[in-house]
């Protein structure tokens, strides 16, 4: 039996960071669920890339971030991370409902960052790419 896991690669050159985060999904549940380390700044963008071919995830997975408290950080967001689709790459740009784009405007992060993802079908992979501007 396979285990879920994640691996999580920093980037941290420059005023905006990226962590590239390759998953794969339980083999029972579909689910996986990891965090990362602490990150401070303004989230700015995600981009989802299933697995392709065999090991693609199941279409409409769902990932969630959430903080220290338990809180999913994109929740007052335009957009999230629901819904990704099995093949295709996507990239969601994070804004706050009714926000002037700018950092004011985007999701604040100060805390260890949960990242969760269900539906994905079971043993399956894919990446999260997550950009911030902040310090690591």
């Amino acid at each position: 039996m396979a285990n879920s896991a994640m691996n999580f690669q920093y980037d941290s050159v420059g005023t905006v960071k990226k962590i590239i985060i390759d998953w794969l999904s339980d083999d029972f549940a579909g689910t996986c669920s990891f965090s990362t380390k602490k990150i401070s700044g303004f989230l700015l963008k995600g981009v989802t890339d299933p697995a392709g071919g065999a090991d693609q995830p199941d279409d409409n997975y769902n990932i969630v971030l959430t903080d220290e408290e338990g809180a999913n950080i994109l929740a007052n967001c335009s957009d999230d991370l629901l819904l990704r689709d099995e093949t295709n790459t996507e990239t969601v740009d994070f804004i706050i409902d009714g926000a002037v784009v700018g950092s004011a405007g985007r999701p604040c992060v100060n805390d260890i960052i949960t990242v969760s993802v269900d539906s994905a079908g079971n043993a399956l992979q894919g990446q999260l790419i997550l950009y911030w501007m902040g310090s690591p």
